[in-house]
């Protein structure tokens, strides 16, 4: 987990070759991770201290979980074309698959033992656990378990993607090679968005449409294709400040449209229920290829993002719970304090969960070396 082991990766993963050390996919991580906790941290705030217009944030939050997917399904991609590269066969799908789960599923498993054993959910809301371990709590429907451990619907997305993109493609490549790649990619990203079209009507946008599976796995799709696209025609790289504008403004356009006709994060008008996603990720595609030419030559800000970027996960599936340890210092009117407190927990229990769980297992999984594509 050397920085110059994810250089190595980096330069194979993109088709990029670099000289300084390119911090490109910790940057992304740490700032979804964080754009999503602040996000939560202040509109907590803003509950409590009855500030208006503070759902905004909740935009923020989900623009910078988006970027997170996107991100994902470059990094997804590049593996399964690599193995394209070295000849699709069971046992290589077999190996990704593990590397992936082994990703996921250790700390996802420990804190779902955590809270179902000491924050079980209300009486009212008792649902079989089964559903969380398989992952099916907001497969095709709104989460079983309602705002319980309501973090996991992404988990959720990100599951069936490895498992859904990852055999399908391959297996279309197997038949149809590139052509086959990239029809289930296309898939992928029209398929949900038809489901989006035909169930738009659906009341609570965010939690029947927005956190589930069907309605989100083109999230993860466009990152497919956006790598699929820049080992194709690698010119996109060179035009990757006139892109990033245009993503920039295309992004800043949709939330300013977001937030102008809905006034809250909630969106009701079918169009924004369909499309809004679907805009901002396009924009974010396009300020991608510019993310990754972010490099940096200091040893020391290098270190502190990938370590932000390692125990980012963790941090993520505790925050919520967390924050609902540090609600004192809310109720005691310390805003600030409750902010800082969740942070700092969260990094804590992060870190623990990196050195203890997530580090020494992912060190024992299977190593794949990475073949240049196109």
């Amino acid at each position: 987990f050397s920085s110059r082991r994810r250089h190595t990766r980096y330069e194979f993963v993109t088709g990029v070759q670099t000289c300084a050390l390119p911090i490109c996919f910790p940057v992304t991580i740490t700032g979804a991770v964080f754009s999503v906790l602040l996000a939560h941290f202040l509109m907590w705030v803003a509950y409590a201290e009855r500030i208006d217009g503070m759902q905004f944030m909740l935009i923020i939050g989900s623009v910078g979980l988006e970027f997170f997917f996107v991100m994902s399904g470059f990094l997804i991609g590049g593996m399964l074309l690599d193995i394209t590269d070295r000849g699709v066969s069971v046992a290589r799908w077999k190996e990704f698959t593990i590397r992936r789960l082994l990703r996921v599923l250790p700390p996802y498993l420990v804190w779902l033992a955590v809270l179902w054993t000491f924050y079980p959910p209300a009486s009212e809301q008792q649902f079989n656990i089964l559903s969380f371990l398989t992952f099916t709590q907001n497969l095709a429907w709104a989460s079983v378990g309602g705002q319980w451990f309501d973090v996991s619907w992404s988990l959720s997305v990100e599951f069936w993607f490895y498992i859904s993109f990852g055999s399908l493609s391959l297996i279309a490549f197997k038949y149809a090679e590139r052509v086959g790649f990239l029809v289930v990619t296309l898939l992928f990203i029209f398929i949900p968005l038809f489901a989006r079209i035909v169930f738009h009507d659906l009341e609570n946008w965010d939690l029947s449409i927005r956190k589930v599976v069907v309605f989100q796995l083109d999230a993860i799709a466009y990152g497919v294709l956006l790598v699929y696209v820049i080992r194709k025609y690698p010119f996109f790289l060179a035009r990757r400040n006139c892109l990033a504008v245009i993503g920039s403004i295309a992004i800043l356009c949709t939330v300013a449209w977001w937030w102008w006709s809905e006034r809250q994060f909630d969106v009701r008008l079918p169009f924004n229920k369909i499309f809004i996603l679907n805009f901002i990720l396009l924009g974010l595609c396009m300020i991608f290829p510019w993310v990754l030419h972010i490099r940096c030559d200091n040893y020391r800000i290098i270190k502190s993002i990938e370590w932000l970027s390692d125990t980012s996960y963790a941090v993520y599936l505790v925050h919520l719970t967390v924050a609902g340890w540090c609600i004192w210092f809310l109720k005691n009117g310390h805003p600030i304090l409750f902010v800082v407190s969740a942070i700092g927990v969260s990094l804590m229990l992060g870190w623990l969960s990196w050195h203890l769980i997530e580090k020494p297992i992912l060190s024992r999984r299977p190593r794949v070396s990475f073949a240049k594509s196109f």
